[in-house]
C-alpha cells in the first residue's frame, strides 16, 4: 500500500501494457498510463419516514485496487440506534461487525486482500423524541473511516435531514362563492410520537369569521368539554375569534381537523376580485413540547358579480350584442340594480 495516496480525492497514476501472442512470438505494446483520483471510501445516506429510520451506504475500494485488511469505522450520531440485523456487506447479512454501545462506535474489518468494490449497508432508527416534536428538520451528520489497511485515513460523510411535521396546515379545496366561505384542514401530530394534552389553537384573522358548527375532528363533531370558541377581545385589530381544541389527554395517533370561514368583506364577497390572499396560522403547544409550534396555510380568492362581454356585430344594422353576466358567484346578493351606460 505504500505506493498508494494517503488520503481520499489524491491522484494515482495506473499502469498497463498489452502483449500479443502470434504463436509464440511475443509482442509487446508500449506502456500506457492514466490518472485517477483515488475513491477509497463514499458514505451516503436516505431517510424513509415510513419506518423513521435512516438507511446508510458505504462504499468502500471504488476503484478497484488490490487493498489488504481494510477496516472501517463509522461512529453513529446522537439521537439514533444502530438497528443490529440491518448490517450488511454486498448486500448479504453479515454480523462480523464490532459496536461499541457506549460509544457508539461500529467498525467492519475486509480480511485478506479485495479487489473490487464493496458494500456495507445498515440502518439505524430515530430515536430522539424531539425530532418529531416540531415542525423543523434535524440534520445527522455521519462520517465513515477507514482506520487500518492504509497508510493515510480517508473518510467520507454524509447528512441526512429527518424531517417532521407534528402540526400542519393547509387550505382544503377552493374557495365556495356561493357561501363566501374557505375551508381549512390541520393535520395534527402526523408523526404519531406521545403528545401529553395537546391544545391546538386556531387565530382567525381580520376578514374572516368562524362558521359556526363546521368545525370537526375525524370528521365528527367535537366534544363539547374540548372544543371551545371565543370572539376576539375589543381593541383587537389583527384577530376576529379564536377556536381552542384540548386533547386533554395524552395522544400518540394522527388526528384531522377540519372547519370553514365566511369571508365579511362584501367588496370581495360580492364585488370583483382576482386572487386575493387570505390565511390562517395554527399553533400547538403540549406539555412535553418545549416550544409551540404554528403552521400557517394560505387560499386565493376569486369573486366575480357583474361580468359584461360583446356578442357580435351586424355590420348591415351595425347593431352589436353585449352580454350581461349577473352574480357568477350564485351568492345572495340585496336590492340588485344593474346599470349599462351607452356611449
Amino acid at each position: 500500500t505504500s505506493i498508494l495516496p494517503k488520503e481520499q480525492g489524491e491522484s494515482i497514476k495506473l499502469y498497463n501494457k498489452a502483449i500479443l501472442d502470434i504463436n509464440g512470438d511475443i509482442k509487446e505494446s508500449n506502456e500506457a498510463s492514466v490518472d485517477v483520483k483515488t475513491n477509497y471510501i463514499e458514505k451516503s445516506g436516505n431517510y424513509n419516514s415510513n419506518e423513521k429510520r435512516i438507511d446508510w451506504t458505504i462504499k468502500v475500494n471504488n476503484n478497484a485496487l488490490g487493498l489488504n485488511n481494510l477496516k472501517v469505522e463509522d461512529v453513529i450520531p446522537i439521537g439514533l440506534e444502530l438497528i443490529k440485523d440491518s448490517f450488511k456487506v454486498n448486500n448479504e447479512v453479515n454480523n462480523n461487525y464490532n459496536y461499541d454501545e457506549v460509544n457508539k462506535k461500529l467498525d467492519y474489518t475486509f480480511n485478506g486482500t479485495i479487489n473490487t468494490q464493496q458494500i456495507i449497508t445498515y440502518s439505524t432508527k430515530v430515536v430522539d423524541e424531539k425530532v418529531y416534536q416540531s415542525n423543523d428538520t434535524t440534520d445527522f451528520k455521519n462520517t465513515a473511516t477507514i482506520v487500518e489497511g492504509l497508510e493515510g485515513k480517508p473518510y467520507s460523510d454524509a447528512t441526512v435531514g429527518v424531517g417532521s411535521n407534528i402540526l400542519r396546515k393547509s387550505a382544503v379545496g377552493n374557495y365556495d362563492a356561493a357561501n363566501h366561505s374557505l375551508t381549512w384542514k390541520i393535520e395534527v401530530n402526523s408523526n404519531e410520537v406521545e403528545l401529553v394534552n395537546p391544545v391546538v389553537t386556531d387565530k382567525i384573522p381580520k376578514g374572516q369569521k368562524y362558521v359556526d358548527g363546521s368545525f370537526k375532528i375525524d370528521g365528527l363533531d367535537p366534544d363539547t368539554n374540548k372544543f371551545e370558541y371565543d370572539p376576539a377581545l375589543d381593541g383587537d385589530t389583527d384577530e376576529t375569534e379564536t377556536i381552542t381544541y384540548s386533547f386533554n389527554e395524552t395522544i400518540n395517533k394522527k388526528y384531522v381537523i377540519t372547519f370553514q370561514t365566511e369571508v365579511t368583506d362584501s367588496s370581495v364577497y360580492a364585488g370583483n376580485v382576482s386572487n386575493k390572499n387570505y390565511s390562517n396560522t395554527a399553533y400547538m403547544k403540549a406539555d412535553n413540547i418545549l416550544n409551540e409550534v404554528n403552521s400557517k396555510a394560505n387560499q386565493n380568492v376569486t369573486s366575480n358579480v357583474i361580468d359584461k362581454q360583446s356578442l357580435s356585430y351586424d355590420s348591415v344594422s351595425k347593431e352589436i350584442t353585449w352580454k350581461i353576466i349577473v352574480n357568477n358567484n350564485k351568492t345572495k346578493l340585496k336590492d340588485v340594480v344593474v346599470t349599462d351606460n351607452i356611449n
